[in-house]
């Protein structure tokens, strides 16, 4: 069994718009998702779980859930609010907006993924997103994008000075380029060279970049990756643990339980009873 993965077609750019609404005897399973997702929440009560972290939801906030990052909410059914769907395609038409996306920490794995607003924030937000979903039904695209793209950017703006960002500043393109490649090939690539090599950079350098942006090397991130990972396989799937050796690069299944066990402090299956 695979962790369910809910789909839009990549290459398609489009941005979407749903109310949400949480049916009485409902019950959502962990998933993810190959495209982003901008929540906004005016009423709310409940929580929410993002990569084993439970988050509550509170009143007039945003919870973001980057590409890929495993997901499921447990909201009551008077929730008043919605989520923006995007894919990454539609950062891809130029430098300046590729250069926006690598802004969005929030979307990074490891970041906080909610904002909590206060209510100028809140209304001003809102403000933005109704002309969004106005135009969505009325405009052009090219329109829709822009207006996407300014609350993107007032949302990154409030969440920096929130404390809440994990990147202080922009990142070089070779980091960007390292967080790519992570995203394809972290189950596969199981040394940093094989990262530097693709990118064109040294080691050194590319653990300089890590450290400045993250505090930790490359080689902690791709561990952090793997980890995680492993993680979700064991969590939300039934796969054996030979398995999700495999699956995450591990050819020999003894190391992979003592990388596992360092990390965590316990055993795979250990955390497979556990969560």
């Amino acid at each position: 069994m695979q962790i369910p993965l809910h789909t839009i077609d990549e290459n398609k750019i489009f941005i979407k718009w749903r109310d949400i609404k949480i049916e009485p005897s409902s019950e959502e399973h962990a998933h993810r998702h190959n495209y982003f997702q901008f929540m906004f929440l005016e009423k709310v009560s409940g929580t929410h779980n993002i990569d084993f972290e439970t988050h509550a939801a509170t009143n007039e906030s945003v919870h973001f859930v980057g590409k890929g990052r495993v997901h499921t909410v447990d909201f009551c059914t008077d929730v008043t609010g919605g989520v923006l769907l995007f894919p990454e395609a539609i950062f891809s038409n130029s430098i300046s907006d590729m250069k926006l996306l690598s802004s969005l920490s929030f979307f990074k794995n490891g970041a906080h993924p909610v904002l909590e607003l206060t209510t100028a924030d809140f209304h001003s937000i809102n403000a933005l997103l109704e002309k969004l979903k106005t135009s969505l039904d009325t405009s052009a695209f090219d329109l829709c994008k822009h207006l996407l793209f300014a609350l993107l950017i007032q949302v990154r703006d409030i969440y920096n000075q929130s404390g809440s960002n994990i990147i202080s500043k922009e990142e070089p393109q070779e980091l960007v380029q390292y967080n790519q490649l992570l995203k394809e090939h972290c189950r596969t690539w199981n040394s940093v060279e094989d990262y530097t090599a693709a990118i064109g950079i040294s080691t050194s350098r590319l653990t300089n970049f890590c450290k400045e942006a993250y505090g930790k090397t490359a080689l902690q991130i791709l561990h952090s990756r793997k980890l995680l990972e492993a993680k979700r396989m064991l969590v939300y799937t039934e796969k054996q643990v030979k398995e999700i050796a495999y699956d995450c690069g591990f050819d020999d299944v003894a190391y992979f339980n003592r990388f596992f066990k360092k990390h965590t402090n316990c055993a795979p299956l250990t955390f497979r009873k556990n969560h």
